[in-house]
């Protein structure tokens, strides 16, 4: 398996939100590194927050909705998400994430790195990789794969390059972004970093590679090495 050995440490991480049902992914909160500790912001201005709202979005637990921001003990409900680091095996979980053992960034970078998933709810953390100079890597999980037909795991290996393709004229995402192997279409950039993306991909400035794939013929899940290169930003 892979392992990441570029890691920066984001200035703020993105909060998104899945209903249980399934569907899409919105971006409902960013958490940003400050001088004296960690700023929770509701982005209740968004389109994305509206239509979480509409979506069935009543704010995360540990953060009242009601206060658009927050600067409490913010880190602690993410970090509870995580296995403890004393656990024997939690080498093993930073490997899930091809993340090296140790890990010798920050728990803020840690929390944007693995996501802090639980199955208990529809949250997941991404790194805001928006204003970072310097080179990084990156695992991300290619989004829609499900809805790919004819999409065949067998014919897609480890370390197999990926091309990331504009698509202009999405009818549900004008910043769209398809991910392709050579079997073609393997599915969709997370709508979270296609801006980002769109600023990388002229100068070919970032290149893509399998990192790892699982899942089922019904479920399948694939999910990239991302490598950029700050000497073409």
């Amino acid at each position: 398996m892979n392992t990441l050995h570029t890691i920066v440490e984001p200035n703020s991480l993105l909060l998104t939100w899945q209903p249980k049902s399934g569907g899409a992914r919105y971006l409902v909160a960013t958490i940003t590194r400050e001088v004296d500790g960690f700023l929770f912001s509701y982005q209740t201005e968004s389109q994305d927050f509206e239509l979480a709202k509409n979506a069935g979005f009543l704010g995360h637990p540990a953060f009242d909705l009601k206060m658009a921001v927050h600067t409490n003990n913010v880190l602690e409900p993410f970090l509870r998400r995580l296995p403890p680091k004393s656990r024997g095996d939690f080498g093993r979980y930073l490997q899930q994430h091809c993340l090296p053992s140790p890990f010798n960034a920050s728990d803020f970078a840690l929390l944007g790195y693995t996501g802090a998933k639980s199955p208990a709810d529809g949250f997941i953390l991404f790194p805001d990789f928006s204003d970072v100079k310097s080179s990084f890597e990156y695992v991300l999980e290619v989004a829609g794969t499900r809805y790919e037909k004819d999409l065949d795991l067998a014919h897609i290996r480890l370390d197999d390059q990926v091309t990331f393709v504009p698509e202009d004229k999405n009818v549900f995402d004008e910043n769209a972004i398809a991910v392709y192997h050579d079997q073609g279409k393997i599915g969709y950039v997370n709508k979270v970093f296609c801006k980002l993306f769109r600023q990388l991909l002229p100068s070919t400035k970032v290149r893509a590679t399998i990192a790892k794939k699982n899942g089922t013929a019904e479920r399948p899940l694939l999910y990239l090495l991302l490598s950029v290169d700050a000497q073409r930003l």
